[in-house]
């Protein structure tokens, strides 16, 4: 459960191909907060998880700030923008499905990511003047964000806005 482990998900997702720089696309207008809503794992969820996560539930993630609230994500000093690339469902499974054992199979149902055509991101923090990944959005869609955590899960944000 630990943040370092967080941070190797993304690097081996990104070495899977998620990360194709031909498909993505910076995107400087989504929210720049958003509130922690729920959590879901494909495969169950471990007890320990939902110890750390339950908690959580209300925190929010703030982009320009992500060391405050939600701290999941914390080891960014810096901001966080999205990174979007558009995925079919299957391509996005077969990507989720190399971050487990080869006994596990992700699917839409389990994943709860049904729809055909999905846009997903790859979470970047821009610290001192690097950028490195930091997690994975494997469904952003108006003010949700789905976002692929340890021990198969995903959690589920929406956008806080102004109005």
């Amino acid at each position: 459960m630990s943040k370092l482990h967080t941070v190797l998900i993304c690097l081996a997702v990104a070495a899977s191909g998620a990360c194709n720089s031909s498909k993505e696309e910076l995107s400087g207008t989504d929210p720049m907060q958003w509130q922690f809503q729920s959590y879901s794992c494909a495969f169950g969820c471990d007890p320990l998880l939902d110890d750390i996560l339950k908690p959580l539930i209300g925190q929010v993630l703030n982009f320009e700030s992500p060391k405050n609230g939600f701290d999941l994500f914390s080891e960014c000093g810096g901001t966080i923008s999205l990174v979007k690339t558009r995925l079919s469902n299957d391509e996005l499974i077969q990507q989720l499905s190399q971050t487990v054992s080869p006994d596990q199979q992700f699917t839409a149902e389990n994943t709860g990511l049904k729809n055909p055509t999905l846009t997903t991101a790859r979470a970047v923090c821009h610290e001192n003047g690097k950028t490195t990944s930091t997690f994975w959005v494997v469904s952003l869609s108006g003010d949700t964000m789905k976002v692929y955590f340890e021990g198969a899960s995903f959690l589920d944000f929406k956008a806080i806005t102004a109005n």
